[in-house]
């Protein structure tokens, strides 16, 4: 179960409206196997973790890039 949340801000530039997107969240159950799918076969590359090694207790989170594309996988800790 995936649950896939964006936030999108815009920004008004000679005229129009542009859709600015930071990254795209997405809540997974199974937060290892889904960034490893992510890298292994959809090319991307995991440039941060965050979670029980890193003194965070409520979340554990992959953030995963390809070029500017960049995904946050989040698993929230019971």
């Amino acid at each position: 179960m995936t649950d896939l949340v964006y936030f999108s801000l815009t920004r008004h530039v000679d005229g129009v409206d542009k859709m600015l997107i930071n990254c795209v969240n997405c809540v997974v159950l199974k937060l290892l196997q889904a960034a490893t799918y992510y890298c292994v076969r959809l090319g991307f590359k995991e440039v941060g973790y965050k979670g029980l090694e890193t003194g965070s207790r409520q979340i554990a989170a992959h953030v995963v890039r390809q070029n500017k594309a960049r995904h946050v996988l989040i698993h929230c800790y019971l």
